[in-house]
């Protein structure tokens, strides 16, 4: 019977032991796992882009079929017209609409505009800029100014502002906005990532 004692004291003493000095730890480990990633157009995408079929949105937009992405051209119109008014502000409604199609809500902005450009989405007939910006460079990033959208919501009214408060060749915004021929940067971020 003391034999049986001294044999169960010594099992729970060498348990005890191993479990004291760490026998399960480890210094690395590497796994291997597998991952799918897929590079979708702007209409397909997490925050997708998608130029409207409206009067202007057929006019302005256009999407690369190559790449897929979205172009907006405001050189000339069908009907003749090659540029902005000098000394005016233009307005043009209705051109895409952007979609979360993600998982979680996202503060949309847009940066790298030319002087003169503005970026605004509204809901019903407001004149802007009532309407809700979306220039980020103006308001920051984080701003209670800019937009956000829950998964599955959208913009589905984005247009665009040119004030053009000068003339050709004094190096303002006309003059910014003729040479202009670049890209816009169009920014959508979770509110923690500020």
């Amino acid at each position: 019977m003391e034999r049986r004692k001294l044999l169960i004291g010594m099992g729970s003493l060498a348990v005890g032991g191993a479990a004291a000095m760490g026998s399960g730890a480890f210094t690395s480990v590497e796994a291997d796992r597998t991952v799918q990633v897929d590079v979708a157009n702007d209409a397909n995408a997490f925050l997708a882009l998608e130029g409207k079929d409206t009067p202007n949105g057929n006019e302005y937009v256009a999407n690369d079929g190559t790449s897929g992405t979205l172009t907006l051209d405001f050189s000339s119109t069908s009907e003749g017209g090659n540029g902005l008014n000098q000394n005016g502000e233009t307005i043009i409604r209705d051109l895409f609409e952007i979609h979360n199609q993600g998982t979680q809500e996202v503060v949309v902005g847009v940066t790298d505009l030319p002087d003169g450009m503005s970026i605004y989405a509204d809901d019903d007939d407001v004149v802007p800029p009532e309407g809700i910006t979306l220039n980020q460079d103006a308001q920051g990033a984080g701003s209670n100014n800019l937009p956000r959208l829950d998964a599955g919501e959208s913009l589905t009214r984005v247009g665009v502002i040119f004030r053009v408060d000068d003339e050709l060749g004094d190096g303002g915004p006309a003059d910014a906005l003729l040479n202009f021929d670049g890209t816009i940067t169009i920014n959508a971020y979770t509110e923690d990532e500020v």
